[in-house]
């Protein structure tokens, strides 16, 4: 899911650059509650999709394959969804 998110921060990042993303709150590079903040607000509006900026809808995101391995655990989901990105809560930006 980490790929995702920095996916969202590049795209936010583009958008914000040309100015046409009115949902990006300009911070300066050193304010980071200012940014946690922005990135928080933009969250659910790319998690619903852009279609004037021609990304579609990530939630739900559908995916050919999850796997994972945590504690001895291996997991892989095949064929599944992924749901809840718009819901989800920035804790830590670098």
């Amino acid at each position: 899911m980490k790929i995702y998110l920095v996916f969202l921060c590049v795209v936010v990042c583009r958008l914000a650059d040309g100015g046409r993303a009115p949902f990006i709150t300009p911070c300066q590079e050193s304010d980071l509650e200012c940014l946690k903040n922005s990135a928080q607000n933009a969250i659910p509006i790319l998690a619903a999709g852009i279609p004037d900026f021609k990304i579609a809808s990530m939630d739900p995101m559908h995916m050919e394959q999850v796997k994972t391995s945590q504690a001895g655990l291996e997991m892989d989901f095949r064929n599944t969804s992924v749901t809840g990105l718009k819901n989800c809560k920035v804790l830590n930006l670098k």
